[in-house]
């Protein structure tokens, strides 16, 4: 049996970066890593708000991970950050079944 299209999409993007999209019961987490420098523990409720960034050297409005935690609520989903194993941030995005 085939796959609509926009299912091989999925499968072949979970394919090519496992551990990407985690299906939990009826949720979806969706996980985005990097291995930069990480979030302090400090900073972490603050980086959610509208035009904070960690100095005035950061590039950036400041305004990405504050429309994510909007969207995320309006979806009644939530995001967060923890510490990546290795070094760096795991952002991680909890979709609930509609």
């Amino acid at each position: 049996m085939t796959q609509p299209p926009k299912a091989q999409q999925v499968s072949g993007a979970v394919a090519t970066a496992p551990h990407v999209l985690r299906i939990v019961g009826a949720d979806a987490v969706v996980s985005v890593i990097d291995h930069g420098e990480g979030v302090p523990h400090e900073d972490r409720e603050a980086i959610f708000e509208p035009f904070w960034r960690k100095s005035e050297t950061t590039p950036g409005s400041g305004l990405g991970l504050a429309l994510a935690h909007e969207l995320m609520e309006k979806l009644r989903g939530r995001i967060w950050v923890e510490d990546t194993p290795d070094g760096g941030a795991t952002f991680r995005l909890l979709f609930h079944k509609a």
